[in-house]
């Protein structure tokens, strides 16, 4: 169940998860979609309609719209940290962020930094 105990920001970002890459045979990839809940400085809680499997790690995009831009994403990897599901169907996630080379981690710690800033 939920674990953070920082600040959350209650957030509406889509967010896909790679949850298999497309095979040598020319399979093509798994994705699931997902709405974010809210975000803390290093999670997500989703609710989406695919089971995830607790430890299982999964590259992840989140995509912040903003009316004044286009759409930003954020190429993250992300570790399930727990998954329940909803009694109208569905599933909640928590997702823990890990940083890596080859992510927008970073940005995406900035995004977040200046939101924080602006909620209080």
């Amino acid at each position: 169940m939920e674990q953070r105990s920082e600040l959350r920001l209650n957030r509406k970002y889509t967010v896909l998860l790679k949850l298999a890459a497309e095979t040598p045979a020319g399979d093509a990839a798994e994705f699931a979609i997902a709405r974010c809940l809210d975000v803390s400085s290093d999670g997500l809680k989703i609710e989406t309609n695919s089971l995830l499997q607790a430890g299982y790690i999964h590259e992840v995009t989140v995509v912040v719209e903003c009316l004044a831009a286009p759409a930003q994403r954020h190429n993250l990897i992300a570790e399930i940290m727990w998954c329940d599901a909803l009694a109208q169907g569905g599933y909640t996630a928590g997702l823990k962020l890990l940083e890596s080379e080859d992510t927008t981690f970073i940005g995406w710690k900035k995004i977040l930094m200046q939101e924080l800033g602006e909620s209080f």
